[in-house]
């Protein structure tokens, strides 16, 4: 008895489903995006991309009222805007060294 042919063994495309490309857009893969659909490599390019502007716009959170404060109410004027730049930068090195020591990227084959 043979084992049921699959729409990938006759040659056929699989249809495109949202979330597991999602999931595989965030976690990563190894692959040619010039061999498959194209809208396909555009997600699978444009989630990471995506997430970056996200993660820069949560450091803008931390940065700009800081600077603010720290220029304004507290007087430091100038130098309080590059204090709140070291701060957050300093906090979002914190938060790249938890991540990395985290160690979930090493669970993964390249």
């Amino acid at each position: 008895m043979t084992a049921p042919r699959t729409q990938e063994a006759q040659g056929e495309e699989q249809p495109f489903r949202l979330w597991p490309a999602l999931q595989e857009a965030v976690r990563g893969s190894r692959q040619d995006f010039t061999a498959g659909p194209i809208g396909r490599a555009i997600l699978l390019l444009a989630v990471p991309m995506v997430l970056e502007t996200v993660m820069e716009s949560i450091f803008a959170v931390l940065e700009l009222p800081l600077a603010y404060v720290l220029a304004h109410p507290l007087g430091m004027g100038p130098q309080g805007v590059f204090l709140s730049e070291a701060v957050a930068f300093s906090s979002l090195a914190v938060v790249s060294v938890v991540v990395f020591r985290k160690g979930r990227w090493k669970l993964r084959e390249v």
